[in-house]
């Protein structure tokens, strides 16, 4: 994940960001201020993103031992989160005589779901060892913004922005161990632990959005949202042991972990790049149709906690998505 915003940010500084340029001509490098006629903006995005995170290991197994040299394999099984759908939607109105907007934009993605298990035999006991995990997420966040365009000559075009970012973002899993006799499938020992940790919060956030102009009607996009997001992550872990004796009665313990509230300020960058293609229609300095699509990368860091496959501090972990977007955006 850090692989690709670093890509991405290196083309941020190479091309700058998002804004529709609606003409084609080329003149001599300037800095101005368009002054655009006023209209409305609206949006919509399908997006195909793949969650990631760095608490989804579930198990490790140490394999065989060579003590010549001395080195003791170890296996890590991860949970490997697959692409799901979401959606971006966004409407504005461009403000008359000047370069200034003020947009709403709401970024979701639904309920994922992805599960992985491994199963070994313990040695020659006649017991097999079961491991499984299934992790889920959930995102949504809702920008207010207000913007200034800015055209650099007519080949880049640029919109600086900032507003408010409220962000909700769950991160749930469930894994299970246990012991079972490999003869008969008969349970020994079992273990659930199942976690649950959502962030809610609001802040501040500033960006760049910017296109440079390739002619034709074709440009390629690119856009970095940075956010501060002030909140709190609540988080619980249960926890069901049970043990099935051989003589006996079974034995069954529940245990819930009710972490407190932790209050933070969680750093968030978005970024994507792009191509569009623009359609002017008649009164081409108003109304436009725009076709667009590329790649998005959202990063939240230290956002989620954990009691289990924590691996930062503070039992936090960083959440990212990734994936290609297309869509359409109509300004009238």
């Amino acid at each position: 994940m850090g692989k690709n915003i670093k890509r991405l940010s290196l083309a941020l500084v190479a091309l700058g960001l998002s804004a529709p340029v609606f003409a084609d001509n080329c003149s001599p490098f300037a800095v101005t201020v368009p002054n655009q006629q006023g209209g409305f903006t609206a949006a919509a995005d399908a997006l195909y993103l793949r969650p990631s995170a760095a608490n989804l290991s579930y198990n490790a197994q140490i394999g065989n031992i060579t003590l010549n040299p001395a080195t003791i394999p170890v296996t890590i099984n991860n949970v490997n989160p697959s692409y799901n759908w979401g959606f971006d939607v966004m409407a504005g109105y461009r403000i008359p005589c000047t370069g200034n907007d003020i947009t709403l934009a709401w970024t979701h993605l639904g309920e994922t779901s992805d599960s992985d298990s491994v199963s070994r035999a313990i040695g020659t006991t006649g017991f097999n060892f079961n491991a499984s995990s299934n992790v889920q997420f959930k995102y949504n966040a809702v920008d207010l913004d207000v913007g200034q365009r800015v055209n650099f000559g007519d080949y880049f075009n640029f919109r600086l922005f900032t507003g408010l970012r409220w962000a909700d973002l769950q991160q749930n899993s469930d894994n299970f161990y246990s012991v079972t006799r490999n003869t008969n499938g008969t349970t020994l020992t079992s273990l659930g632990i199942d976690q649950e940790s959502e962030f809610k919060g609001v802040g501040p956030q500033v960006g760049l959005e910017g296109r440079y102009c390739l002619g034709y009607g074709f440009g390629l996009d690119a856009n970095a949202t940075f956010s501060a997001v002030i909140g709190h992550v609540d988080a619980t872990t249960d926890t069901a042991f049970r043990l099935n004796p051989v003589e006996g009665a079974p034995v069954a313990v529940n245990v819930n972990f009710d972490q407190e509230k932790k209050n933070r300020v969680v750093p968030a960058l978005d970024t994507n790049l792009g191509v569009d293609y623009t359609y002017n229609f008649n009164n081409a300095y108003r109304s436009s149709l725009v076709v667009q699509a590329g790649w998005k990368v959202i990063n939240y860091w230290d956002v989620t906690h954990a009691l289990i496959n924590n691996v930062g501090p503070n039992n936090a972990s960083s959440v990212a998505f990734d994936g290609p977007y297309a869509g359409i955006k109509v300004n009238v």
